[in-house]
This record gives structure tokens, sequence and C-alpha cells, in this order.
């Protein structure tokens, strides 16, 4: 008798900070394009696949969706749920949302924590992340 292993389906989480600061004094109002990249890197296709981003800017003055390559998605309090659908094996699903806002204290910050999750047939729930992307510098504001 041959036994077939079962291979596992995951995900790959990317986020990156296309445009923006990389560093900015204490409370100074900034805009970052952040781009999310999901890709199905297993061997299965995922179904009902959702990432949810936390935003962590302590002040947060506006949240632009720029574009989404699948399904839809929403801003509610400080987090974006991207409801994303199916992935087939090796497809990418990509949204870039436009941040404007500020930190209130000094030191290394991310903008965000995103995570993704979704259905796979055998295993059930599958989840990605957390991915943070590029930090930012807050720097002492300049009197």
């Amino acid at each position: 008798m041959t036994h077939k292993l079962y291979e596992l389906p995951s995900f790959s989480i990317i986020k990156i900070i296309s445009d923006g600061p990389l560093s900015a004094p204490v409370n100074t109002q900034c805009t970052w394009l952040i781009e999310i990249h999901i890709t199905n890197i297993g061997k299965g296709r995922i179904s009902n696949v959702v990432m949810a981003d936390l935003i962590l800017l302590d002040v947060i003055e506006n949240v632009q969706l720029n574009s989404i390559s699948k399904g839809c998605a929403i801003f509610v309090g400080n987090s974006i749920t991207w409801s994303i659908g199916d992935l087939a094996i090796g497809e990418k699903a990509v949204i870039q949302v436009k941040l404007t806002g500020s930190f209130s204290s000094e030191g290394k910050h991310s903008i965000g924590v995103a995570n993704v999750s979704g259905l796979d047939p055998i295993l059930d729930t599958i989840v990605g992340g957390p991915a943070t992307g590029y930090h930012v510098s807050i720097l002492e504001s300049v009197s």
C-alpha cells in the first residue's frame, strides 16, 4: 500500500511601504502608500481568504483604497478587512491603500500589522502572518 503525503497549503504575505517617509518628526501628519501582497504558495486551492490589517498610527486622518486586484475591502475603526475569496495555486492578490496620519511618540513604529486566514478542505483554517512591512522612525519634534 502506498501512502501519499498531503502537502500543506500556505500563504505568503508581504507588506511594503511603496511611497512615503521612513522617518518623520513626532506628531507630524504624513502620508504613506502601503501595498499588501497575498500569494497562495501551497499545493491546493484556499477558499474564504480574508486579510485583516490593524493600523497602528496614533492619529488616523484618512484611509483611501487606491486599488484592489480581487475581492472587496472595508475600513472600520482602525482596521482594514479585505475579503479576497478563493486563491488558486500560485495566485496573488494585491491591495494598495493610502494612509494619512501621525505617531505621538518617538521610536521605531510599524504602520500596521497584517494577518491572513483561509480555509483548506482537509486542514480547515490556515493562517499567515503577521506582516508589518518597514518600520518608520519617529524623531523628536524640532521647535
